[in-house]
């Protein structure tokens, strides 16, 4: 009889044991697995709260990542937060400091030292351009490699306004001014030769200071010995919010 009660003491501790791992596993007692469980402590249960460990968040309704409560666009994933207050996102916004941008662009290009950039192949031409508005690096908007079209088989053929050839950069409140760096590129089978068209023999890719209020217009043609010459102008200017 003693054997028995020990073997039905064995059985009823496994059954205990079982249960309580049963429990463990269920999710009592561990951080997160309890449905009613309110690690934040904001009043709603972790199993409704999309910020379970966030007591000022508890949905995310566009699920962007942004709280609702922070974001300014709670049904739009692409925008959370609008700085100048325009009613237009900062990521659609080319003017989020407030008080507008900076346009620059290439208005008129033309091959000067002939219509072959290569054995026989006609120029193919793309642009570079940079814009530095606080005077600490990197540029703060660039226009480069991947970005700018090609425009292939220019020989001397000139373009007006090139298709892609421009950049549009946001300004703080208090610019006063602002970098410009401009290139142009010929692209031969994957590489890339850069184009004269700085005077007095200058550096093929031309820098300049422009001042507020951002309205200028430059006219330049290389003048070197340089292989590759052209006549590029181009403009900038400030752009409304």
């Amino acid at each position: 009889m003693g054997k028995l009660w020990s073997f039905v003491a064995l059985v009823l501790a496994l059954v205990a044991a079982s249960t309580a791992l049963y429990v463990i596993v269920a999710g009592v007692g561990i951080p997160g697995g309890n449905p009613d469980r309110d690690t934040d402590g904001d009043g709603v249960p972790d199993s409704q709260d999309a910020f379970d460990t966030d007591s000022t968040e508890t949905s995310d309704w566009d699920g962007d990542g942004v709280g609702d409560n922070r974001d300014e666009y709670p049904y739009d994933p692409d925008e959370w937060k609008d700085s100048d207050d325009d009613g237009i996102g900062d990521n659609a916004d080319y003017y989020d400091s407030g008080n507008g941008a900076v346009k620059v662009w290439v208005t008129f290009f033309r091959m000067t030292s002939g219509p072959y950039c290569g054995s026989g192949d006609l120029c193919d031409i793309w642009f570079r351009m940079t814009v530095d508005v606080d005077g600490d690096p990197p540029w703060d908007c660039a226009l480069g490699a991947g970005d700018s079209p090609v425009h292939t088989d220019q020989g001397d053929k000139w373009l007006q306004d090139p298709e892609g050839a421009f950049v549009v950069c946001d300004i703080p409140d208090d610019a006063a001014s602002i970098t410009v760096s401009i290139g142009a590129n010929e692209q031969d089978a994957g590489s890339f030769s850069p184009i004269d068209f700085t005077p007095e023999s200058g550096p093929p890719e031309y820098l300049v200071t422009v001042l507020h209020p951002f309205s200028e217009t430059h006219a330049l043609e290389g003048d070197s010995d340089a292989y590759l010459r052209a006549r590029l102008d181009w403009a900038v200017k400030g752009v409304a919010a």
